[in-house]
């Protein structure tokens, strides 16, 4: 069983990560579509619409993401699922890029703001946010809210979004130096 308040807590985070990345995509929607196609690149799957239309099949899982996140009335299975099984859907084709030997891919993770080539981090941050995911699966204590887990919940989000972006800064300048090297 988990608390209510580390449920809602997670369930906030992966919310608003998805959220800013589909405003993102929405915002850049050609560069997301080049981002997609620059994975397939070499594949026996490039073609470049294919390209646009899973562009926007990532774009909607993503969506719906955000919607079943903040929504306490889609099972928590189903919400771990999803959220899990696109965390590692990044993490594979990150993965099944850097051992064809694509290293200067960018990953995308930065939305745009600057180049962040693909890295063994990348999929193993991917991976351990899928591990979060899983947390949302058990059931959820029987134990109302009070206005402390409120605030409590605000502050997690808070540091949350700073905890990734500090973490996704430090692997972007750790890509950079070894594509420096």
């Amino acid at each position: 069983m988990i608390d209510p308040l580390l449920h809602v807590s997670i369930r906030a985070a992966f919310a608003l990560l998805f959220a800013v990345a589909v405003v993102h995509k929405l915002i850049k929607p050609e560069e997301f579509v080049r981002t997609i196609q620059a994975y397939m690149t070499g594949s026996r799957f490039e073609n470049g619409d294919l390209g646009r239309v899973l562009a926007a099949i990532v774009i909607a899982l993503e969506l719906a993401a955000v919607v079943v996140a903040l929504s306490p009335q889609v099972p928590r299975g189903l919400v771990s699922a999803l959220i899990a099984g696109i965390l590692l859907t990044y993490a594979l084709a990150m993965y099944i890029n850097i051992k064809r030997g694509r290293l200067l891919l960018d990953c995308g993770c930065s939305w745009g703001s600057r180049r962040q080539p693909v890295h063994i981090w990348l999929v193993a941050r991917n991976a351990g946010l899928a591990l979060v995911a899983v947390l949302l699966a058990p059931p959820v204590a029987d134990r109302a809210l009070s206005i402390i887990d409120c605030v409590s919940v605000v502050a997690s989000l808070i540091v949350a979004a700073f905890l990734y972006a500090g973490t996704n800064q430090l692997l972007s300048i750790q890509s950079n130096v070894r594509e420096a090297g």
